[in-house]
């Protein structure tokens, strides 16, 4: 259950994707009300994510040609739920498809931070060092002030040898 939608997926799909799952599946269960998961009634409860993300993530496992997620917001939503719950066959997918798409370096720069993705950190700076825009709040609130300076500081080295 993801927000108020319940979902029937099958145990053996997340399985096969998600080492997380794998692990919960294998918990022991408690005879009165069964493993979690295994009924409407006792539903797998997913926490901090969206109805819409988990969707994505679905279209992923399920059509992985056809109907898959297209556009920036959809692909993201599948890397992050892909990070979370260690499904690296389509982390990798969702890493593909996005490292294809056109996307603004600030927001690539904050999800190499927040997903810990080494080699998109190097090139989403190095373009945020060289765009002619000036650093924003919203940039500090996105990458953090620490980053920030660092990057001011990249800029104005820059601004200096040119």
């Amino acid at each position: 259950q993801v927000e108020d939608t319940l979902f029937c997926v099958p145990r053996s799909m997340l399985q096969r994707y998600s080492d997380v799952f794998k692990d919960l599946f294998e918990l022991p269960t408690s005879e009165s009300t069964g493993a979690e998961g295994e009924s409407k009634e006792n539903p797998i409860v997913l926490e901090d994510i969206k109805a819409w993300e988990f969707k994505q993530l679905l279209k992923t496992i399920f059509f992985r040609h056809d109907d898959q997620p297209v556009t920036q917001e959809e692909w993201v939503a599948v890397l992050k739920l892909t990070h979370r719950w260690e499904m690296a066959e389509l982390h990798r997918v969702a890493m593909e498809s996005l490292s294809a798409m056109p996307m603004d370096p600030v927001e690539k720069a904050g999800l190499a931070q927040d997903l810990d993705i080494q080699e998109w950190k190097l090139p989403a700076y190095q373009e945020i060092a060289r765009r002619s825009e000036p650093l924003t709040m919203s940039d500090v609130d996105r990458l953090g002030l620490d980053t920030i300076l660092k990057l001011a500081a990249v800029r104005e080295s820059i601004m200096i040898n040119v």
